[in-house]
């Protein structure tokens, strides 16, 4: 979004600059910094390079893998549930959903599936935080969520992909055909970055949920993990990654794993 910041340095006679982490936009790769170093700049580089890397964490991905940035986001029950079929169930408790609707502020976009979105009919914008609402993406093959479902309501834009092209559109919606097949997530994807999604919260079902851990198309998840238990629900995704850390929210758990 802006030029780079190289030439503006040279201009300004800057002397010295200190670097985290080095740009590893596949037609940069450090260019800027040796373009430095040439004119007689000095450059440190590799200071708080591990935070530097988590800031940019984005961007990388999306200027390397050419996608966004993927967090999955769930909650389950101390017994490892995350729903039950056909009813809205709730889990996390008012501390988790505030720190849910922190994490929206921070992203480009949000996802759900059609049962999540007739089930739960979210509403899937940021109302308990400061800043931005995320760009609303909703997986509906066959047209079933109804129009005045809080999803395409008018706090925010909704991007639907559908096999169907829908003839009821508001300006706000914006309709995308667009095969349900085994690549549809790929498609989906490349879609949001012809967009300039950069980030994406997964926060379907279970069924959604996994089709993205199944196609290894992640790199970080927040679980949220409550105090109730469930019987005969809905098992919560299961997947393999490195935890980040762990925290405790009131009666509530937050893990964020990275797929490492």
């Amino acid at each position: 979004k802006t030029p780079p910041c190289t030439e503006l340095i040279l201009k300004e006679g800057i002397k010295k600059v200190v670097i985290a982490c080095i740009d590893h936009t596949p037609e940069v790769k450090g260019a800027g910094l040796h373009l430095l170093e040439a004119a007689g700049v000095e450059v440190i580089h590799g200071v708080l390079q591990s935070k530097g890397e988590k800031v940019s964490r984005f961007r990388k991905v999306f200027t390397d893998q050419r996608r966004p940035y993927i967090a999955l986001k769930f909650a389950k029950t101390a017994n490892g549930v995350m729903g039950v079929r056909g009813k809205q169930v709730w889990i996390s408790n008012l501390f988790s959903k505030r720190l849910v609707h922190k994490m929206r502020s921070e992203f480009d976009a949000i996802l759900v599936g059609t049962n999540t979105a007739l089930i739960d009919n979210p509403q899937l914008n940021n109302r308990l935080w400061y800043g931005k609402t995320p760009v609303r993406v909703l997986l509906d093959k066959d047209l079933k969520v109804p129009f005045n479902h809080k999803v395409f309501d008018e706090t925010g834009t909704t991007l639907l992909f559908s096999e169907k092209k829908s003839l009821a559109i508001a300006e706000h919606v914006i309709n995308y055909p667009l095969t349900f097949d085994k690549n549809l997530l790929p498609n989906v994807l490349e879609k949001l970055t012809s967009m300039k999604v950069t980030s994406l919260i997964i926060e379907g079902g279970a069924f959604t949920l996994n089709q993205f851990i199944q196609q290894n198309l992640w790199d970080e998840a927040w679980v949220l993990t409550g105090n109730k238990t469930l019987a005969g629900g809905i098992p919560a995704p299961m997947f393999s990654g490195k935890k980040e850390g762990e925290w405790p929210l009131g009666t509530d758990k937050l893990e964020v794993f990275l797929n490492a």
